[in-house]
């Protein structure tokens, strides 16, 4: 008994003080992934670090690690178990920065998914019934933007010239963000190295990582008029270096970035506004997101991108037809992919493309082999050049990729200002070296939508109708059935059009006879059962889900509500992401219902 009494004694004793209970699962929003065990509750309006923390009626000011955690507070170093729930409408301004967690959840937290789920984790979240105001709203860390936003004059946080960091996670492990808003990062000289400010960072070599990141939303960087940034990407959401993440529900708008909240000229005359990134590097699992208004969404080392939301508003998204350098345009401009790995891309919506590419995997000088499957996704409305779909950069000599069930809109269109005429560009150059499977995609363009071996022959093209070893081509060898290229004007005609609730999806009214995709597709399903990712072969046997709606009033990720389909076991597969057609016909979905705002 007295060793029993011991071993309590010592672990009461490793701990700063006793914790309180935990809010039910339901009003957390951490869901699947949050399980604290054991809780302390922070109010910066009217906590103070002298409280026990441990009741809602006696909370905190600070969390610790933050900039004036004192007190108690200052006695609490986070564990695996513990979460910290923040109040709901309350904002903690640039006084806390930067925020050091210095904690580690358990090694049992880490999850499939990069990040951390359950009781192994540490928490930092909320409780939906705990909140100031007559309503809900997310906790907000602010970076205080500046002293006067008229003028400009003071930036109130900026830890070192072009580099500021709101929460820092180096060396911490299992750890949970959630549902939190970001805002009011500041700059006073524009970044003119190009040094990113991050709202979430873990430094490179730091050996942190299984972060999960979910329901948040990150908006406002400022720069002075005297001195806009040089560089497109010169703030970041996250950036996690070599750590893993998984991104989930999360999203990332630039709208209101600049000098103003309202600000819409750009660093150059021909310019919009530059508005920054969404992650930077870092090895993440990226799903349910959406990315708003970035002149760079991700630049990263992906294992599966799925079910997101990419729109590059051409008004508002960082342009290079001025010729400016140092710009970083890009949906999607991905890194150096982990030798021998397979990545997954897929139930993604690509909307307006201002510049650059759709989806860039592999960086300059790649030599790794890695597998490539690229399916279900939607990308549409190009601005420039072109590179709406996946665009291969023309290094990665030695790898995979199997591209099929995409619909793609290749070129500018009429549905972009000044511009009349049909989408008539390529969906893009394919590198050479690598070898590539193409099979049931759909392209809208007046041009060749496919060109590969432009900077020397691919290793090997296969269609339905053959294979190519060797080979250098601008239009798709073999003229496969699968292969479907349309004119705008004759998608139109068939029922596809940009302007639907999901863009270039077969409407009630199609046949086979009377729209191209519709049974005309190759079965793939042997393609499917080959993944060894279970999310992802279940996806590839479905139409695309469209990944999730941007509701712009409580900016968050929402369901898109499209009605799925599963593609038939045998006989013919639609072409393009979408699947109508298994025996009949489906109506064309309804939109979502219940939202306030949804973007297109």
């Amino acid at each position: 008994m007295a060793l029993i009494v011991l071993t309590m004694f010592l672990g009461l004793a490793g701990r700063a003080h006793a914790q309180g209970s935990c809010p039910t699962a339901a009003n957390m929003d951490g869901g699947l992934y949050a399980a604290p065990t054991h809780c302390y509750y922070i109010d910066f309006a009217n906590g103070s670090d002298s409280n026990s923390g441990t009741t809602e009626s006696s909370p905190w000011k600070h969390a610790p690690g933050m900039q004036g955690c004192a007190g108690t507070c200052a006695g609490v170093t986070a564990a695996a178990g513990d979460g910290f729930i923040f109040k709901g409408g309350d904002t903690w301004d640039y006084t806390i920065w930067p925020w050091a967690v210095n904690g580690s959840g358990s090694a049992s937290g880490a999850d499939s998914y990069g990040g951390c789920t359950g009781s192994g984790c540490i928490y930092f979240g909320v409780d939906k019934s705990w909140y100031s105001g007559s309503q809900w709203a997310r906790p907000v860390f602010s970076g205080g933007d500046w002293s006067n936003p008229g003028t400009n004059t003071t930036c109130f946080y900026q830890a070192t010239p072009g580099d500021n960091t709101f929460v820092v996670l180096d060396h911490d492990r299992n750890i949970i963000v959630d549902d939190f808003e970001f805002t009011g990062m500041c700059s006073q000289d524009g970044n003119p190295n190009g040094s990113k400010a991050a709202y979430i960072e873990c430094g490179n070599g730091s050996g942190g990582g299984n972060f999960t990141i979910e329901n948040s939303y990150f908006h406002r960087a400022a720069w002075p008029l005297s001195a806009a940034p040089t560089y497109g990407d010169y703030w970041t959401a996250g950036w996690f270096a070599n750590c893993s993440a998984h991104w989930t529900y999360n999203v990332v708008d630039g709208s209101d970035a600049g000098p103003t909240a309202t600000y819409t000229t750009g660093h150059y005359p021909t310019d919009p506004v530059w508005t920054g990134e969404g992650i930077y590097s870092g090895i993440i699992y990226l799903d349910h997101s959406v990315f708003y208004h970035l002149s760079d969404a991700t630049d990263i080392v992906p294992s599966t991108v799925a079910d997101n939301y990419f729109f590059q508003s051409a008004n508002k998204s960082a342009e290079s037809n001025s010729g400016a350098t140092n710009v970083h345009e890009h949906i999607q401009n991905d890194g150096v992919c982990p030798a021998g790995s397979t990545l997954y891309h897929y139930n993604n919506v690509v909307d307006t493309i201002a510049w650059g590419m759709g989806y860039g995997p592999q960086a300059t000088g790649s030599t790794n082999p890695c597998t490539y499957y690229v399916f279900n996704n939607v990308y549409t409305n190009p601005y420039s050049d072109g590179n709406t779909g996946l665009r291969v950069f023309n290094f990665p000599l030695v790898s995979t990729f199997y591209v099929f069930n995409n619909t793609m809109e290749c070129g500018e269109d009429g549905s972009q200002p000044g511009y009349s005429g049909p989408p008539d560009y390529l969906c893009d150059p394919w590198g050479g070296g690598g070898t590539y499977f193409l099979y049931n995609s759909h392209f809208i363009t007046a041009a060749s939508p496919v060109q590969c071996g432009t900077a020397g022959n691919c290793a090997a093209f296969t269609t339905t109708a053959g294979a190519s070893s060797n080979v250098s081509f601008s239009t798709i060898p073999g003229n496969p059935t699968d292969i479907i290229t349309q004119s705008q004007s004759v998608a139109n005609t068939q029922g596809y059009s940009y302007q639907q609730t999901y863009q270039f999806s077969p409407v009630s009214t199609c046949t086979s006879t009377t729209c191209a995709t519709v049974s005309s597709g190759a079965n793939e399903m042997l393609l499917c059962n080959q993944m060894l990712d279970m999310n992802a072969q279940a996806a590839c046997k479905q139409g695309t889900t469209y990944g999730v709606f941007y509701d712009q009033v409580n900016h968050t990720a929402v369901p898109s509500g499209i009605a799925v389909n599963n593609r038939p076991l045998t006989g013919a597969w639609d072409v393009g992401a979408y699947q109508f057609a298994s025996g009949s016909v489906s109506a064309q979905p309804a939109a979502p219902t219940g939202l306030i705002a949804v973007v297109q």
